[in-house]
């Protein structure tokens, strides 16, 4: 996760440094924004904006959040509640390592886009609001506009997972034959680094997968046998195998996932543990 966070803010400063003189737009605009898809855990959404060259962010708030009342906020309040967070980012980051990117730059969108929040709560409320950004001063321009979602509940699945090293094979075994699910395998160093954690990492490259129409084309249904040896492990490395599994109706993983632990070590591989996770929120 660290690397790639580098990597964005290096994308960022890149795409300001080609672009030359930005053009400033202070002065409200004409945009409007409609929800196209909402599912357990993402939200895709589009926005149309009259003039290409002024920012505009967003925000979407968990109305069953304890901990901050966003329930009882106007969707002005909430666009200056982004605003401030966003604010109080830039300048701690700033503050490390200064750079020329802006933080309506590094913050806002620019022309018509499709755009997808991922990683919300099952069963939850939520309130989107998207908003014209002045890019001198970092206020919000003209009326702010929002409306509200709720995201469906996904039901624990019934499939379960044996997951095992036998040799150089590694070998899942469902509980059902005819239900559907992904597995993967990674290095533990990349999971934690990139991802966080074990279910980030198969979180987000489903998602990935989605995001491309291939989600039909990796999905497995009855029992693996993959031949290990033929991967070119790196010696001494900790790898994490993940298998969860997928309903295709609801474009979701179910929970719990299934993990097991392995390493690779003077050609022999060694299992290092197997454990569930529930990641239902």
């Amino acid at each position: 996760m660290k690397r790639f966070k580098l990597i964005l803010w290096a994308l960022v400063l890149l795409l300001v440094g080609c672009t030359g003189k930005d053009i400033m737009v202070t002065t409200p605009v004409d945009f409007t924004f409609k929800i196209d898809q909402v599912k357990a855990t993402k939200v895709k959404f589009t926005v149309d904006i009259s003039n290409p060259d002024a920012h505009y962010g967003y925000f979407i708030a968990n109305l069953n959040m304890v901990e901050v009342d966003f329930a009882h906020m106007t969707d002005k309040q909430l666009a200056d509640y982004w605003r401030d967070i966003q604010k109080e980012d830039y300048e701690a980051r700033t503050e490390q390592r200064p750079f020329g990117a802006t933080l309506a730059d590094v913050n806002c969108y620019r022309g018509n886009r499709t755009l997808k929040r991922t990683y919300l709560s099952t069963d939850t409320s939520y309130r989107l609001v998207v908003f014209q950004v002045n890019p001198k001063d970092f206020t919000i321009l003209g009326d702010v506009q929002g409306v509200s979602f709720q995201t469906p509940n996904v039901e624990a699945s019934d499939l379960d997972f044996t997951l095992q090293i036998d040799g150089s094979f590694l070998v899942i075994t469902p509980s059902d034959n005819d239900c559907s699910y992904y597995w993967d395998y990674e290095s533990e160093e990349r999971i934690y680094d990139d991802y966080m954690t074990p279910f980030g990492y198969l979180y987000d490259v489903v998602d990935m997968y989605e995001d491309y129409g291939f989600i039909g084309n990796v999905l497995t249904k009855g029992p693996v046998h993959h031949d290990l040896a033929q991967d070119h492990l790196k010696d001494g490395a900790a790898y994490v195998v993940v298998a969860d599994a997928y309903d295709p109706k609801q474009g979701e993983l179910s929970y719990p996932f299934k993990m097991l632990r392995f390493q690779y070590r003077n050609g022999t591989f060694y299992t290092i543990g197997e454990e569930n996770d529930d990641h239902q929120d």
